[in-house]
């Protein structure tokens, strides 16, 4: 099974492999090559006069006669449309994502990619749609929250002040699906108040049909915190310098920094892309990522070309590899393939789920925040943490998969969304290690870290010691599974160790792919398959065409064989099981 598309890209690679001509459908035919869950592929329309809006619109709302479809790509729904996301030119077809909205508002979390060829035909639809708004009781309702109700009920679960000053209050209303199944209306709201003493500010997802909140976040700040100075006014010059320092482990680093106006250097290095800046948050408290008053800090300097910050100076040489692995390896330019200005912060704090009094020093975790686009570090295990390469890299994948699937949510949309996040960030993390350090890498998270052990993905451990689920069934037993994502990571994050070492796993075998086959199918599927709401099953259809469309049958066949003894379903691309329609 190969489209045209996947053949081109074959023969370019020099793997051409013969294949029948009646396989594809004629000039002006409509056919269906590809139809699982999620994704289809073909020529899955005749081709259409008109701009590439208006046919992949057409196509999602069931109105272009004769296209193939899947029914849960398309909703025929009286009150769904759809909006533009994004659009660009790759290898000669034109990708557009795509939200859905109904009565005028967005589907919160969910997109859907299409793409279109130079002919105005639809090759390729990967995502699902959700088409049974008009069924849903809550949809039916009319909104009966007031701004000022839902400004009391956020005040209300916030404790903010009666006195305090509302500084911010953005407000989009959505079409939200919640715990249990259902959609409702909900407003998704970012809020900022001040009082005298405090800033009280952060997000909150509010049910529109009965005033319930369906998530929130916020911290509350003393002014003076906000007052944590930033080198806004500084100017760096452009000219390159070389840095060096000693990073917690006690190793040498030499890395690009720059220069200011002020005399001084700068961990700034402007050579890569939009820049790599280090700061140091002063161990201002992230509370749980809802709160960044003092971030990203100040930019770290030094009257000399040596810095004696060990924990940022583990942190710029690290980024300096990631950046340049996934440059060199993928061709990626930053963490969203647009050069995006990389930011860290050092000495980061974290109160949520830190003991009480605890030093905020001692903070062993480090995070990606997408919202603030970047990451922070805590000082934790005598600073090691961030001289972790793979650590490091872990956070940095967070970025890759927010990047690349444009998901710039509150919330994620499910559970298994935030686990195949954790777990490709994990990958990553990876195959940076080994990018460094060829003699010393391994699969188990921080192995530089002495008395903790983050996650084994070869033996199934995962935080703290505690199991590692590997299979998804785990994911869907409820009864022993409380769907933590890093618990949950394994279910992805096993099946592409499996697939790069080719292990027995389960009784299944697999042969070794090796780091670049395997990492090459996951940066392909999270540019051109994997949506904002990926789930498990979608994410196993697109790695196998990912697989298909870059090295051919039998590297398809061998991630088939992972991802089905760590029990995914039986998946035969070949086979077109799911059900397509012709539209009338």
């Amino acid at each position: 099974m190969k489209s045209k598309k996947a053949m081109a890209l074959a023969c370019a690679m020099g793997i051409c492999l013969s294949l029948p001509v009646q396989a594809y459908a004629e000039k002006g035919e409509v056919n269906v090559e590809v139809a699982q869950a999620g994704l289809t592929i073909g020529k899955l329309t005749s081709p259409q006069q008109g701009t590439i809006e208006k046919i992949v619109k057409d196509y999602l709302k069931g109105e272009l006669s004769g296209a193939k479809a899947q029914p849960e790509q398309i909703s025929t729904e009286e009150q769904t449309n759809f909006v533009i996301n994004s659009k660009e030119k790759k290898d000669g077809e034109t990708e557009v994502r795509l939200s859905q909205t109904y009565k005028n508002m967005k589907v919160y979390g969910q997109d859907v990619i299409v793409k279109v060829d130079s002919e105005g035909v639809v090759t390729t639809v990967s995502g699902k749609v959700a088409n049974t708004l008009d069924k849903q009781a809550n949809l039916r309702r009319s909104a009966s929250i007031t701004v000022s109700k839902l400004k009391s009920v956020i005040r209300q679960a916030t404790g903010v002040p009666f006195q305090a000053v509302e500084k911010e209050f953005k407000r989009e209303n959505v079409v939200f699906q919640k715990e249990d199944g259902t959609y409702t209306v909900a407003a998704v709201v970012q809020f900022a108040y001040e009082s005298k003493t405090d800033v009280i500010s952060g997000n909150a997802i509010v049910d529109l049909t009965d005033g319930k909140v369906l998530f929130i976040d916020h911290i509350s700040k003393k002014k003076e915190v906000s007052k944590i100075p930033t080198n806004n006014a500084l100017r760096l010059l452009t000219t390159k310098e070389l840095g060096s320092g000693t990073d917690a482990l006690g190793t040498n680093m030499l890395f690009n920094i720059s220069k200011g106006t002020d005399q001084n250097y700068y961990l700034a290095d402007l050579s890569r892309g939009n820049g790599i800046y280090v700061y140091n948050a002063n161990y201002a408290d992230a509370k749980g990522g809802r709160s960044n008053v003092g971030y990203p800090g100040t930019l770290i300097s030094s009257p000399t070309t040596k810095f004696e910050d060990k924990e940022a100076v583990g942190v710029m040489k690290n980024m300096s590899s990631i950046y340049d692995y996934f440059k060199k390896e993928h061709n990626l330019k930053s963490y969203d393939n647009k050069d995006a200005k990389v930011v860290a912060s050092v000495h980061g704090f974290d109160s949520d789920g830190t003991e009480e009094n605890a030093k905020p020093s001692s903070w062993v975790n480090a995070f990606w925040h997408p919202g603030w686009k970047q990451m922070v570090f805590g000082d934790g295990l005598n600073g090691t943490l961030t001289s972790s390469i793979d650590v490091t890299a872990h956070e940095f994948g967070h970025a890759v998969f927010s990047g690349n699937t444009k998901n710039n949510v509150v919330k994620y949309p499910s559970k298994a969304t935030r686990a195949i996040n954790e777990g490709l960030a994990d990958f990553w993390g990876v195959q940076v290690e080994r990018y460094v350090d060829k003699k010393n890498w391994d699969w188990v998270m921080g192995n530089t870290l002495k008395g903790l052990v983050i996650r084994d993905i070869p033996k199934e451990i995962g935080d703290g010691g505690h199991k590692l689920y590997t299979n998804l069934n785990d994911f869907y037993n409820t009864a022993v599974n409380e769907q933590e994502s890093h618990m949950n990571s394994g279910i992805i994050s096993h099946v592409l160790y499996q697939l790069v070492e080719g292990k027995t796993h389960n009784g299944v075998t697999t042969e070794a792919l090796g780091h670049d086959k395997v990492s090459k199918i996951v940066m392909h599927t999270l540019q051109n398959y994997a949506t904002a709401g990926e789930e498990f099953e979608t994410l196993q259809v697109h790695m196998l065409q990912s697989a298909t469309e870059l090295y051919g049958d039998k590297e398809a066949e061998e991630f088939a064989k992972a991802f089905e003894a760590h029990g995914y379903p039986d998946i035969d691309l070949d086979k077109n099981e799911k059900a397509v329609t012709t539209i009338n």
